[in-house]
């Protein structure tokens, strides 16, 4: 693991991606170069690569942050404890849960996904982490490093979701195909009702009433 010297004074980040080649050594870099030494930054990997990424390591010397002397390492639940705080960048990397560490997950920005590749896509993906890093920042200094980025959820949460959103996207859908559908049935019932005859309820004579039209007739032209 990458670290400052650890200093119980002040708080701690570690950052998390699959390798710790990339992203959460972008994180990381990002993070020591809005801080300096106020915060403990580190970073690891859940299945660390070999060597830290050139391009990444080029976009970031573009902002005046070094990683090329950076390894990749694997993580460990000692270094999520003497973090405290834990961000997954992206949702690849599955950490464990430990107790007492607090960890969220950023679904950053892919822009392979559009189509965009080599030194354009690194540097829109260097330029969402770096957005995500001064709100963390903030967030670190202040003592509030809980109350999550908007955008990010707790571990928990992204690891939950893809698995629950189906069956209730499925209930909603099947809930509004029958509010929709009921006014059509209304209408359907209506007209069978007149085409067998029925009476119409908002038509519907009253004898009384016309057995007083019969005895009392009135000129409608009056």
């Amino acid at each position: 693991m990458n670290s400052n010297a650890q200093d119980s004074t002040r708080p701690s980040v570690l950052f998390v991606c699959v390798k710790n080649g990339g992203k959460s050594q972008m994180a990381a870099g990002l993070m020591k170069l809005e801080v300096g030494d106020s915060v403990t930054v580190t970073s690891a990997g859940t299945k660390p690569g070999s060597a830290v990424n050139a391009l990444s390591a080029e976009v970031l010397q573009d902002l005046g942050a070094d990683i090329t002397a950076e390894e990749p390492t694997l993580l460990t639940e000692d270094d999520m404890r003497a973090a405290g705080n834990v961000v997954v960048i992206g949702t690849e990397a599955q950490v464990p849960e430990v107790d007492g560490v607090h960890v969220e997950v950023w679904e950053t920005d892919e822009p392979s996904l559009r189509g965009i590749e080599g030194r354009e896509r690194m540097e829109l993906v260097r330029d969402d982490i770096h957005s995500r890093i001064k709100e963390l920042k903030q967030r670190l200094l202040r003592g509030r490093c809980h109350q999550r980025l908007p955008g990010s959820m707790p571990a928990r949460t992204a690891a939950r979701r893809d698995h629950q959103s189906a069956p209730r996207l499925a209930h909603r859908s099947t809930h509004i195909h029958a509010r929709l559908r009921r006014p059509h049935e209304s209408r359907v019932r209506r007209s069978s009702q007149l085409r067998n005859g029925l009476p119409d309820r908002k038509r519907r004579v009253n004898p009384s009433r016309e057995l007083s039209r019969e005895r009392n007739p009135v000129d409608t032209l009056n």
